[in-house]
């Protein structure tokens, strides 16, 4: 029986540590310590996201002076006198011309740029019966392609600085000199090469009731829009169908960086544009601009845009607008794949008799990113 009371009070002696083993340990001021919170998953942490930041560096002011000389560059009658391409990521061509209503021909003036460099140098100087020629590459080397009237390309050879004049007859090119013929109304299309015409890249059917629209900037997609609708699809060179959207009648555009466009959705649903990842399917809407800016470039992560005489940075994932202390741009060109624009913006004494050209090389960069 002693033995029996024996094992029964070690037992309860041992439950009763084992029940204070579980209970919250007091403090030093004999309060209880509330239970540790398990760390929230990643899915529950909301993402910070870091502001775009500028650099802003001006290019040279006397390589800029010889885009405007002898006339060129300032014409006013509403043409683009004056544009820029990339090359590469650092090198531009720029195309100023002087143009005469009267004769319909305009005077073009090809300049290579060097960035690191800080090189402006003259290629061409001829006149020619077109006032945007289209520019493609091939191989790492620069064809302009002059299509009004007497087609012409010319072949540049940036290292010599010369150039070389090419029979050309073939428009709507891709950036890699690629064109497209289609049988109308039968959807059958052929993509040919500009240089070689008679060499076939591919052949593909799109759908009887569409109608090529254009290239996307590198050359990868097409576009087709279905004959008197608001509808786009977008077919890769194989033929294969990416993507297909509906917004507005002609309210789209492609943005620089490859795979992506914007549209504007079909009217009474929003009132600004949504960006289409055409090889993921999804779309996001895009913050809105100050009423009445005028759209220099839109792009996935900003748009750059001209508001009030200044020039502002449209975050698109804060809806921050980020001044960038400069008037009005003239004009902006986007590289994708080092994230630099190149723009320029007019300016004029205080007179208002004197004109010049100011470039700027800007990157927007989000930090940690």
């Amino acid at each position: 029986m002693r033995k029996t009371k024996l094992l029964a009070a070690v037992l309860a002696l041992l439950l009763c540590m084992a029940g204070c083993a579980g209970r919250e340990a007091p403090d030093s001021s004999g309060a209880s310590q509330p239970a540790s919170k398990p760390e929230p998953s990643s899915s529950q942490v909301e993402e910070v996201v870091q502001p775009l930041s500028l650099d802003i560096r001006p290019l040279p002011a006397e390589q800029l002076l010889a885009l405007s000389e002898d006339g060129f560059g300032w014409t006013g009658m509403g043409v683009p006198e004056l544009r820029a391409e990339w090359v590469d990521a650092n090198r531009l061509l720029f195309f100023s011309y002087n143009t005469d209503p009267v004769e319909e021909i305009s005077d073009c003036r090809i300049f290579a740029y060097d960035i690191a460099a800080g090189q402006m140098t003259l290629l061409v100087d001829d006149s020619f019966p077109d006032l945007y020629p289209e520019v493609f590459f091939r191989d790492g080397t620069p064809y302009v392609t002059f299509v009004a009237k007497d087609a012409v390309t010319l072949k540049l050879d940036l290292g010599a600085g010369s150039y070389e004049r090419m029979k050309g007859n073939v428009w709507d090119l891709s950036p890699q000199g690629l064109f497209l013929t289609m049988l109308w109304g039968k959807g059958d299309v052929t993509i040919r090469d500009g240089l070689d015409q008679e060499r076939i890249r591919s052949t593909f059917r799109v759908e009887p009731e569409e109608t090529f629209v254009s290239w996307s900037p590198d050359g990868e997609l097409l576009a087709f829009q279905v004959q008197n609708t608001s509808r786009v699809s977008v077919y890769d060179t194989k033929g294969e169908k990416v993507r297909e959207f509906a917004g507005q009648l002609w309210q789209w555009d492609w943005c620089q960086t490859p795979g992506y466009l914007t549209y504007a959705p079909p009217a009474g649903q929003q009132n600004h544009r949504m960006l289409l990842d055409l090889r993921e399917g999804t779309e996001t809407a895009l913050p809105p601009g100050p009423e009445g800016s005028e759209l220099l470039l839109r792009e996935p992560e900003f748009s750059l845009l001209n508001s009030g005489g200044a020039s502002i940075l449209l975050d698109h994932r804060t809806g921050e607008q980020i001044p960038l202390g400069l008037g009005n741009l003239f004009f902006a060109v986007y590289h994708p794949d080092t994230g630099a624009i190149m723009a320029a913006e007019r300016r004029q004494d205080q007179d208002g008799w004197e004109e010049w050209l100011e470039g700027y090389l800007i990157r927007p960069e989000r930090r940690g990113e």
